[in-house]
């Protein structure tokens, strides 16, 4: 291997409510081209502080995992198209990429079949539109979920198509909500769909 040289991003996490850090916090690092989460990926320290490698270039950063805080941007930014492009060079490392998160809000239900019997360890996923802000938990042995951390906006709270006792149950919900607020009861009443399975393969290989 060849390695290219690079340059450091770093900075601390702090809560918004008292200004105290938040330690194990996920920092996300990726090209100034794209428009979500991907690329490089930490976690704050102890004492909330993170650092990071990457190649020489322009980047976006975002704070934010499936914690109890709302994502943001480099420079306080709720979605990626506005945040402020971090730049690194051969001469230029960045100490400074700071970010305060504040709580974000919480969706909550349950997730029962047609005759009410909960389900156990359903994906159920919020997709914050037009921000890049996914979250996803899966219900426990009751039906219940909880997700945290959601940024405001309006969003999709889907349960993912899953297989259970070979049948199929899709189901989508569309929600709006505001920052730090809670949303309860957004309940899920699934109903088996049809399952569709098969093979792919490949016409010129042997057999």
């Amino acid at each position: 291997f060849t390695l290219a040289p690079g340059a450091t991003i770093s900075g601390w996490v702090k809560r918004q409510s008292d200004n105290a850090v938040i330690p194990n916090e996920h920092i996300t690092v990726f090209l100034a081209t794209s428009d979500g989460w991907g690329g490089y990926g930490v976690r704050t320290d102890a004492n909330g502080l993170y650092s990071i490698v990457v190649p020489y270039g322009d980047w976006k950063v975002g704070a934010g995992g499936n914690t109890a805080y709302a994502p943001l941007y480099y420079n306080q930014q709720s979605s990626p198209s506005t945040a402020t492009i971090v730049t690194v060079s051969s001469t230029v490392n960045r100490s400074d990429i700071n970010f305060t998160l504040p709580l974000g809000g919480t969706v909550s239900g349950k997730i029962t079949d047609a005759s009410g019997i909960p389900m156990n360890n359903v994906e159920i996923r919020y997709n914050n539109r037009g921000k890049k802000a996914g979250r996803n938990t899966s219900s426990s042995p009751d039906g219940t979920y909880l997700l945290q951390g959601l940024p405001e906006g309006i969003a999709d709270v889907t349960v993912r198509p899953t297989v259970i006792s070979g049948k199929a149950w899709p189901r989508q919900k569309d929600i709006y909500r505001t920052l730090g607020e809670n949303k309860t009861n957004i309940d899920f009443v699934l109903k088996p769909g049809f399952l569709v399975s098969g093979y792919v393969k490949n016409p010129s290989a042997a057999g």
